[in-house]
């Protein structure tokens, strides 16, 4: 599908000319924000990467998303928007688990980037001694809402942006709990940590959090897919108060990600050298998936991505599990990768031997 900016706003709509081919116009000043409606019968795939668009005529830019043919109960329609790169990104509607707009119908047709934050943070559970995500003992907040839809995601349940089930809470609210167990993090030198669902679609919570949290002298984490919409000054504050970020990085094979995340992993892999060029302090966490993160290959993409960035220490090696299963079931959803288990003992150990070579230390 071939996606044009058309010198004047309005509605997108399919061309007659080809099949797949749209016009599409700048609907707000801070992105791409007209509907799109495929040709008959197909719909935009959920975040297809393209590449970065150049001017081409004095009407705008051009670049392209793919099209696929309609699932039962999808429609056709969705948004574009722009990347940090200069592409564009198509979103699909519908209940195609494997795209975001599941995340962007469930939040009432609203995008993410556009919530407006008044000082409360949608919570879905909180853990108050949790000892696997970063140091010492920590008071683990998980955050609703999430885009990425991982095959493997053992939180499924906190994907939808808005859920009945989630609890909201101020800062206030949350560091009267904090301040109960900071005795006990302190003595383990642990802290807490924001997790989720991705806490970068709340960053504006997690960034008062954290400033209270220092405040008081609690160590503080980002446990984050790096998925970040804006590079502002409220995610400047928000790592600046940050004392150690764990980094999801899933896949580097932009192909591959696709099929086990659901979504490029531009945003991801922008945030990264973000975080590189900042000198913040950053644990990469890499999953091992039998058939999709297992291989050889996988794994040197990986130290090569991460050998430069001096920020980047460790590489925490996380074999996948089985456990979240359930809770797909519990969506209603098909968990995909019913069969898969985890990977042996040897496969594991070859993928830490390839990365320590990249000069990182190893944690399993």
């Amino acid at each position: 599908m071939t996606v044009r900016e058309a010198p004047s706003g309005g509605q997108v709509s399919p061309s007659p000319a080809a099949a797949g081919e749209v016009t599409a116009t700048r609907g707000a000043p801070n992105g791409w924000q007209s509907p799109v409606r495929a040709a008959a019968g197909h719909s935009v795939i959920p975040l297809v990467p393209v590449d970065r668009i150049a001017d081409s005529s004095p009407e705008g830019c051009e670049g392209s998303v793919s099209v696929r043919r309609l699932q039962p109960g999808e429609t056709g329609s969705g948004v574009l928007r722009d990347t940090p790169a200069g592409g564009l990104e198509g979103r699909a509607a519908g209940p195609d688990a494997a795209g975001a707009a599941a995340a962007h119908a469930s939040a009432g047709g609203g995008h993410a980037r556009h919530r407006h934050y008044e000082g409360v943070g949608h919570v879905h559970s909180i853990e108050s001694c949790g000892t696997v995500d970063g140091p010492g003992l920590r008071y683990v907040l998980f955050l609703q809402g999430c885009l990425m839809r991982c095959l493997y995601c053992h939180n499924r349940d906190t994907w939808d942006l808005k859920s009945d089930r989630a609890k909201d809470m101020t800062v206030p609210d949350v560091m009267k709990q904090v301040l109960a167990y900071r005795h006990y993090l302190k003595a383990t030198g642990g802290g807490v940590t924001a997790t989720g669902g991705e806490p970068l679609l709340q960053y504006e919570f997690v960034r008062d959090w954290f400033m209270a949290c220092h405040a008081h002298d609690i160590h503080t984490c980002l446990d984050t897919n790096g998925y970040a919409l804006h590079y502002d000054e409220v995610l400047q504050a928000l790592l600046d108060n940050t004392d150690l970020v764990m980094l999801d990085l899933k896949q580097i094979d932009p192909d591959i990600h696709k099929v086990l995340v659901g979504i490029p992993n531009t945003r991801t892999l922008a945030f990264a050298e973000h975080l590189a060029r900042r000198g913040q302090r950053t644990r990469v966490r890499y999953v091992v998936v039998p058939g999709y993160t297992d291989d050889e290959r996988s794994a040197h993409l990986l130290g090569r991505f991460i050998a430069p960035m001096k920020n980047v220490d460790t590489v925490e090696v996380l074999p996948y599990h089985e456990l979240g299963a359930h809770k797909w079931a519990l969506c209603g959803d098909e968990y995909r990768l019913k069969g898969v288990h985890p990977p042996p003992k040897e496969t594991v150990a070859q993928i830490c031997r390839i990365l320590e070579g990249y000069g990182k230390a190893i944690i399993v």
